[in-house]
């Protein structure tokens, strides 16, 4: 007859300290941040400062210079100039451009405001209509896209009294003339035609 053995039960006491340590182990690392790799690292860098450019005419110093075409000779003054149907005279104007910018695109314009005076209208006019600039030898016929770097704008008007103008001991003043630069905003470069980096 085989003879059965009763295991003895666990002691209550040492169940409940075993289950105790196990849950203050969990907890310890639970408390630890709840991972077994915590090793971290950096490193910083300093990307110095940024400075931005610059777009300026600067307002010459200097008086224009008048010539008569005509001639071929300097104008010391132009108010006690007399000028004769069919003469053409320039103005010119030296003018300082600083543009500093690696991405640095802008237009440059100019405008004559136009011609008043006791001479007739229609000569007026006419000498609106005659009137060209150029700009460091070339002629001005809108704006112009132009990059960084300091340059020396050569600005002239060139105005031609009419031929046919009757016109005797009249006279007349040129407006002002302005020159301007306005900065276009560049294209990004690393973008395709659709935008897309």
């Amino acid at each position: 007859m085989a003879v059965t053995t009763a295991e003895k039960p666990r002691s209550r006491s040492k169940l409940t300290k075993a289950l105790v340590a196990t849950g203050v182990g969990v907890a310890l690392l639970a408390g630890g941040g709840g991972t077994f790799a915590a090793w971290t690292s950096e490193a910083t860098v300093d990307p110095g400062s940024i400075t931005s450019g610059k777009l300026q005419l600067v307002q010459p110093a200097e008086e224009g210079r008048w010539r008569s075409v005509t001639t071929n000779k300097g104008i010391q003054n132009i108010s006690a100039y007399d000028i004769v149907p069919g003469e053409t005279l320039t103005y010119t104007q030296n003018i300082q451009l600083v543009a500093e910018g690696a991405a640095l695109e802008f237009e440059l314009d100019a405008n004559i405001d136009g011609a008043s005076g006791a001479i007739d209208d229609d000569v007026v006019s006419a000498l609106e209509e005659t009137a060209q600039i150029t700009v460091n030898g070339a002629k001005f016929d809108g704006p112009m896209i132009m990059r960084q770097g300091a340059k020396n704008l050569e600005v002239q008007v060139r105005i031609t009294l009419p031929a046919d103008t009757t016109e005797q001991d009249q006279s007349f003043i040129l407006k002002k003339i302005t020159v301007s630069a306005r900065q276009t905003a560049p294209a990004d470069a690393s973008l395709d035609d659709n935008g897309a980096v």
